[in-house]
């Protein structure tokens, strides 16, 4: 009998003791063979509901374990903790909150004293943007659990969330006093020092970002060393590549010189989309589109690896007033686009990838934007993409839709360059108008990404950017009055 199949002569029992192994096992396919064939031959056991809601979760079916977990609790008088704690767990995943706070906190009153539904609910809150929540209900599995490190982690960036420094600070300590090695840890700490101003720190723990959850699945694994600024590079082929957004390998790119100065025969690895903007900027170096994965280096960076590399801090940052030329084939493409006319033409990024890990904080709601948007100026739309409805509400609202006309990044460049001002939130937009030198007005949460820093109008890298922050959580009211004043003002460079 092939392995997974399920022997006719087993018990319903016997099944379930099995499916329970596979799942053991991680063979979650097997298991749910063995949970079917259990539950067809006792059809009110709670438990076996419960188990094959478990090989749906380790699937991702999470639709199918929402099902299994309601009926096992309908089977049961008094539904034990574990099935609340699985529904609630379903209902997260799913990213329907208020459901999976319910279940969290009938979980809790089941068992009171167990840390893991309370946690739970602290993961719920974060998404509710309600940090302070999220505190408690960590605080309340620390309680129980005192040596559970990703609790001190969570509570760490919910402070951090916050502005609170101080005690993100010590809640990432914590955590990485009882799991040291912890690449997500590492990396927490790191990008709070970065942004709080305390580089040398920073830049350290950052270096941990390859161990994180995050980012496991997409390391690289080379055959020659790592490079972080100690060997001598002179006369040595060094491979820098891309590693995560696009606007990481704008901001880091300016580092290409200072690599060249150092004698390196340097490769530079991009996203397709910046091949040719990069390629154009760099012409004594080969730029690739794409990772080499059959050629040998002396050396290789990861892109944002030179901020250490080079222990860059806020007071040696280079090439901060703009980096980057067009093109010619772009600037001829769009010379003409801006025209003679009197009206200000303002380029507009109001969101940007909806898979963003916090997308939700940096993007804006385009009807909101419009009715801070004074009449009078030119709006160009910068997006690539649109979310449901917002190219017929641009439309509707007068913008320019060029959407289909910009074929890479050297398209973007060129149309940044030919309008007067550029309103973006946190997207790679926004760096290349920075690497530009392109006016622009940049609209930040209130926890900003770590590069932005912290207080500051301004921003270091980009000497062309004025930062318009959120002054309370989720409250986009005074950047926006801040928007619209500088807009009413507006004339064309």
């Amino acid at each position: 009998m092939s392995e997974g199949a399920v022997d006719p002569q087993l018990s319903a029992e016997e099944l379930h003791l099995s499916g329970l192994k596979a799942i053991e096992n991680e063979d979650a396919v097997s298991a749910l063979a063995f949970f079917e064939k259990a539950l067809a031959l006792d059809p009110q056991n709670s438990a076996y509901w419960n188990n094959q809601g478990n090989a749906h979760t380790a699937l991702g079916n999470h639709e199918s374990a929402v099902e299994n977990y309601l009926i096992a609790i309908a089977l049961e008088k008094s539904p034990p903790y574990l099935v609340f704690y699985n529904l609630a767990s379903a209902y997260y995943k799913l990213g329907q909150w208020s459901l999976a706070m319910a279940q969290f906190e009938l979980a809790v009153q089941c068992e009171p004293e167990r840390y893991e539904a309370y946690f739970g609910r602290g993961l719920v809150w974060e998404e509710m943007s309600e940090p302070s929540l999220a505190i408690q209900s960590y605080a309340d599995a620390l309680e129980r659990n005192p040596t559970f490190a990703q609790a001190y982690n969570n509570m760490g960036i919910a402070f951090q969330n916050l502005g609170v420094e101080s005690a993100a600070l010590e809640c990432f300590d914590s955590a990485l006093a009882l799991e040291p090695e912890s690449g997500d840890f590492r990396t927490n700490k790191g990008l709070l020092c970065l942004q709080f101003d305390h580089w040398a720190v920073g830049w350290q723990y950052f270096e941990s970002r390859w161990e994180t959850k995050a980012m496991r699945n997409v390391s690289r694994h080379f055959d020659f060393p790592l490079w972080l600024g100690k060997e001598p590079l002179n006369g040595k082929t060094l491979l820098v590549h891309c590693e995560q957004g696009m606007g990481d390998t704008i901001q880091f790119c300016r580092f290409v010189p200072m690599l060249l100065a150092l004698g390196a025969k340097l490769t530079l690895a991009v996203q397709a989309p910046l091949h040719t903007l990069l390629e154009a900027n760099f012409p004594n170096v080969r730029v690739l589109p794409g990772i080499p994965t059959q050629e040998s280096f002396d050396f290789h960076c990861p892109i944002m690896s030179l901020g250490s590399a080079f222990s860059i801090d806020s007071n040696k940052i280079p090439n901060s007033v703009g980096y980057l030329t067009l093109p010619s084939p772009a600037v001829a493409k769009w010379a003409a686009f801006s025209g003679e006319g009197a009206r200000p033409c303002i380029g507009l990024v109001w969101s940007g990838s909806a898979t963003h890990t916090n997308d939700a904080n940096r993007s804006v709601a385009l009807a909101e934007l419009l009715k801070v948007l004074p009449a009078g100026p030119r709006y160009v739309s910068l997006q690539k993409e649109y979310r449901d409805g917002d190219l017929a509400l641009a439309l509707g609202a007068g913008f320019e839709d060029v959407s289909a006309q910009l074929l890479d990044f050297s398209d973007t460049a060129a149309l940044c360059q030919q309008c007067d001002l550029i309103v973006s939130v946190d997207t790679s937009v926004a760096h290349l108008a920075g690497a530009l030198g392109v006016p622009t007005l940049l609209l930040l949460p209130f926890n900003a990404d770590w590069r932005w820093l912290t207080g500051r109008k301004d921003s270091p890298w980009y000497q062309s950017l004025q930062l318009l922050r959120q002054a309370t959580r989720a409250d986009w009211a005074g950047a926006f009055a801040q928007l619209h004043s500088a807009l009413s003002v507006m004339k064309r460079r």
